[in-house]
């Protein structure tokens, strides 16, 4: 059976080599969704929150998850203000 965890170790990296997402598709991403006040938004499969961050300013609150714990501990480290959890989607209850 393959790794279900082929990222495991390599937060660190990841975070350090990985392309930055086009600026392009942060706006397209924050022009969906309802910015403001009220608004959440929740980054599935979050890797080390290069999405959450970038939306965070917009939005009141943002959720962000990943199964690889040193993923969330290497994001929590660098935006605590938003909430990290380690899991699949399924905890977050969205339906």
């Amino acid at each position: 059976m393959a790794d279900q965890r082929p990222y495991r170790g390599t937060a660190e990296a990841y975070e350090r080599f990985r392309r930055p997402y086009p600026p392009a598709l942060i706006s397209a991403l924050a022009e969906a969704v309802p910015l403001g006040r009220a608004s959440t938004v929740a980054d599935l499969a979050c890797g080390t929150g290069q999405v959450a961050r970038a939306l965070m300013p917009r939005v009141a609150a943002t959720t962000a998850i990943d199964i690889e714990p040193d993923f969330i501990e290497l994001a929590r480290a660098l935006e605590p203000a938003i909430e990290w959890r380690v899991g699949e989607s399924d905890v977050l209850g969205i339906p």
